[in-house]
């Protein structure tokens, strides 16, 4: 995959010049020259997290079981002493691939290099991780997907060029970072891959190096071979139910949702007219492998309301189909329709990239101006210098000492975990973090993920401290707004019987694990059949706590609306002995798991009340529940079945 330019001295020179200028470029957009630092918080959590992981070298789905992978640290961006380096070599070898196999695709169509050049910058500055950007690492490892693609597309029947064996390797890598990534590789090698059986007789040589790959990068992240299974199990799992569980209520006529598709649908169906024309009935599969990369992009990015990362997809795959479609269109119109395509994707593209996420013209030109001055702050622009790691290395100690100052865990002497999720401050201290296996309590969203943390709680691992606080973030509301307990139900009672207040921390109770556990025991009160809207009465809380589970049940048009992430969920309003109505989000399938329902731990005080067993507490004794109601969104209805099945059970502690 050595870049090789052609023609006389001159051009060549000018052409190795601006190939050069474009990794340059490239280099400065993608490799974190000047990286994040970890602060507390949700996601700084986990990225943070992935790099202690592989540091202290978790076996990924058995020890950890997440959407990402051992790789998975090299997208977030952080500096983390023990993998920065191993994180900046990834990206200049994802770098020098993307850019060399991009200009060898696009130089064999478009005739002028500066048509070249110009097309791989576009791209390029799609994939900036810039302020406004924040998924840009998402983004770029899906177009290396679509780089694959257009090589394959470029010489299909050549599949051993160089550029190939290059761009498997990345796919690989990638495959061990995210699990959706994966999902992506592997579908581009099956319909490849299928491809070459059907028409060419061939063996699927592709997918067979991307296996060796796989296996090999998995091994080299020192994780045991017989783990791989595992992960790719686990990882189905967690993407079987995401939709579900992480998915929004919001409309289907969302018209960024609206937009995309209609763009995909139009660059498909260009697409499959000018494939049919150069190469006849193969063309199916071609576009059948574009139609289900914009599936995979869709569930990628309207599940959680992420649309930039599919606008960004789209203004980068224009760029790469230019060369299949230009010379195919033989008529004037189909060029011309092309020409419009290219200039209202790119257009609209980069409108969405720009905060607000909403197609606006109004001052278009100061947005462009504001966005392009701001640029990364990973390029050599704001940075002014490649810092030198003592530089990185203090700056990374400053950070720490902040996190510290916020955080209230004291030194402990033994293994701790924390809950639900910030565990930025336990690594800040140099603490014997040893996480449950789903480290983050709100990705615990089927009976299966919660089980697997609490069966880890009854096992020898079990750490011996816990820091333990309210499930809210930092606006001092629940995680996508669902019930304080959902998440980690199932650790809930564990918990309660194995560990014993030691102190408060502020908002958290420090827990430390007991000598003899404390038996526990759910008494079944009632079952009742209920419906959507109506008002159901709840034992009363004097008697104790009071454990639920609730059975929401989708129809077949809410399956198919919960894996396309559309379907909603359900919301539950509880009516509290203080007068008050508090409403939440209710996942189906964390409801079906059980839950406490009351009281609602909704505050600190009435945490820390509930965990010294202090039931008769002023900020405790009057959230107790007496009744409830479960809601769905009108535009959700058709996805729930009317009948509802709810089991009340005495928690006895």
């Amino acid at each position: 995959m050595v870049f090789q330019p052609k023609g006389s001295i001159v051009a060549r020179g000018i052409e190795t010049a601006l190939f050069f200028i474009s990794l340059l470029v490239a280099s400065a957009v993608f490799i974190p020259w000047k990286p994040n630092f970890s602060m507390m918080g949700l996601d700084p959590s986990w990225m943070l997290s992935l790099h202690y992981f592989f540091e202290h070298g978790h076996v990924f789905g058995k020890d950890i079981i997440f959407t990402y992978g051992p790789y998975g640290f090299i997208s977030t961006y952080l500096y983390y002493p023990a993998t920065y380096q191993i994180m900046v070599f990834a990206y200049l070898f994802f770098t020098v691939v993307y850019t060399a196999a991009g200009w060898n695709i696009l130089r064999k169509e478009i005739k002028h290099k500066g048509g070249v050049f110009c097309a791989v910058l576009a791209a390029t500055f799609f994939l900036a991780p810039a302020p406004h950007n924040f998924y840009a690492g998402d983004i770029f490892f899906y177009s290396c997907g679509v780089l694959f693609f257009a090589s394959y597309l470029a010489e299909s029947d050549k599949p051993y060029r160089w550029r190939n064996f290059f761009l498997v390797g990345v796919l690989a890598v990638i495959s061990l970072m995210k699990y959706s990534f994966f999902i992506w590789a592997v579908g581009l090698l099956f319909f490849v891959s299928l491809d070459g059986i059907i028409f060419k007789k061939r063996w699927p040589y592709l997918f067979l190096l991307y296996g060796g790959f796989l296996v090999a990068f998995w091994v080299l992240a020192k994780q045991p071979l017989e783990g791989l299974g595992a992960f790719f199990l686990t990882g189905a799992h967690m993407a079987r139910y995401y939709g579900s569980a992480m998915g929004t209520s919001s409309s289907l006529h969302d018209p960024r949702l609206v937009f995309y598709m209609i763009l995909s649908l139009l660059l498909t169906t260009v697409f499959y007219i000018a494939q049919q024309r150069r190469t006849g009935p193969r063309a199916i599969l071609p576009s059948l492998t574009l139609a289900a990369m914009a599936f995979l992009i869709y569930r990628a990015s309207f599940t959680r309301d992420h649309s930039i990362i599919a606008m960004s997809y789209l203004a980068v795959l224009a760029v790469y189909l230019v060369p299949f479609l230009n010379t195919a269109l033989g008529g004037r119109g189909w060029k011309i329709l092309w020409a419009v395509l290219l200039v209202v994707t790119f257009t609209f593209a980069y409108l969405y990239s720009i905060r607000p996420f909403t197609p606006s013209f109004s001052g278009l030109a100061g947005k462009i101006w504001s966005s392009f001055s701001k640029m990364p702050h990973y390029t050599f622009v704001e940075s002014r210098f490649l810092p030198r790691p003592k530089d990185l290395q203090l700056r990374y100690e400053e950070v720490r000492k902040l996190v510290r100052g916020d955080n209230a865990v004291p030194q402990l002497s033994g293994t701790v975990d924390t809950y639900p999720y910030d565990s930025t401050g336990l690594i800040a201290q140099d603490l014997s973090y040893r996480p449950r296996p789903v480290f983050q309590s709100y990705a615990a969203y089927t009976p299966f993920l919660s089980q697997k943390n609490a069966d880890y709680l009854k096992s020898p691992r079990a750490p011996e401290f816990l820091v333990f606080g309210p499930n809210v973030t930092a606006d001092g509301k629940p995680i996508d707004a669902r019930y304080p307990t959902l998440d980690d139900s199932l650790s809930l009672p564990e918990i309660m019987s194995r560990y014993d207040f030691l102190a408060a921390l502020y908002e958290k109770a420090l827990l430390r694990k007991t000598l003899v556990p404390r038996p526990y025991s759910f008494i079944l009160i009632e079952k009742v059949t209920a419906e959507f809207g109506e008002t159901i009465p709840v034992p009363h809380f004097d008697e104790g706590p009071i454990w639920v589970e609730i059975e929401i049940k989708k129809t077949w048009l809410g399956e198919w609306g919960a894996f396309l992430g559309r379907a909603g969920r359900a919301g539950i309003a509880v009516r509290a002995l203080d007068g008050k109505t508090y409403t939440y989000d209710l996942p189906s399938e964390m409801s079906r798991t059980g839950f406490l329902l009351s009281p609602v731990l909704d505050d600190p005080g009435g945490f820390i009340a509930f965990w010294t067993r202090h039931f008769n507490h002023a900020g405790l004794s009057h959230k107790g529940v007496f009744e409830f109601k479960l809601e769905v969104p009108a535009s959700c209805g058709r996805f729930f079945s009317s009948k509802i099945e709810i089991r009340f059970f005495k928690y006895i502690i």
